[in-house]
């Protein structure tokens, strides 16, 4: 069985015929990083929309820019002719963009010894911007990708440092539900957590759980909302009063 398939009636990146006097271009892009990345192109008159994301993110992100309606027409088409140039592919018009049914746990485009490598300073590391020049280093822009396959493998542990923790919220878009229980169950004492990187002045302010915390379960609430709600009770105290 391919590992893609088709987007079903309730993904919001679902094939939708053009409306009348509407523009669609849709292009799948295959990063060095080996995932994939969608964009979908739309010209209403003087508006056009556009909405990237990837097969495994049930939402996309998305911008909007008016023109006059003659200059919305070139917009989209330099819009086009640049992610072209970047290699991505246009799809037929009919064309479905895939849906990812598993997450990385390793990028196909990173070599295994440099996801060793990165681990391995992750683990070293104390400093978050290090951390994120190292990610980069291997991944470029798909490093919050590389930083959740490392999660997903078990190579690093984010509960255990806050720096990382930190790094893997603003990391959140790229979260999956099933990952994030498993760590907010494991984040017993997040006070303690930064007490011990001299962080005293983050826990007065906290309280519950901080905003990676926040973060990481609205982004797994929209990844599978009945996973996170199933799994709520296993939630530490502190965490679930604040995100609940």
């Amino acid at each position: 069985m391919s590992r893609y398939s088709m987007a079903g009636p309730d993904h919001p990146r679902r094939l939708e015929p053009p409306g009348e006097g509407e523009e669609v271009r849709r292009l799948l892009h295959k990063e060095r990083s080996g995932a994939l990345r969608t964009y979908e192109l739309r010209r209403v008159g003087g508006i056009v929309s556009k909405m990237h994301g990837r097969p495994e993110r049930r939402f996309a992100t998305r911008t909007t820019t008016t023109l006059a309606p003659s200059a919305a027409a070139a917009f989209l088409e330099r819009q086009v002719a640049a992610l072209q140039a970047r290699g991505a592919r246009l799809l037929a018009g009919d064309a479905f963009f895939p849906v990812a049914e598993r997450r990385f746990k390793a990028l196909p485009g990173v070599e295994p010894e440099v996801a060793s490598e990165v681990a391995r300073s992750l683990r070293a590391h104390r400093r978050k911007f290090a951390m994120l020049g190292k990610l980069q280093w291997a991944a470029g822009d798909d490093w919050d990708l590389l930083l959740w396959s490392l999660v997903r493998a078990g190579r690093v542990q984010p509960y255990r440092d806050v720096e990382l923790w930190m790094l893997l919220g603003d990391a959140a878009l790229e979260a999956d539900a099933i990952t994030v229980m498993d760590l907010l169950t494991k984040l017993v004492d997040l006070p303690g957590l930064y007490r011990a990187r001299g962080y005293d002045e983050y826990v007065e302010a906290m309280p519950g759980g901080d905003a990676a915390a926040e973060s990481l379960l609205w982004s797994a609430y929209l990844d599978d909302r009945g996973h996170v709600v199933a799994r709520a009770s296993e939630l530490p105290r502190r965490c679930s009063s604040a995100c609940g």
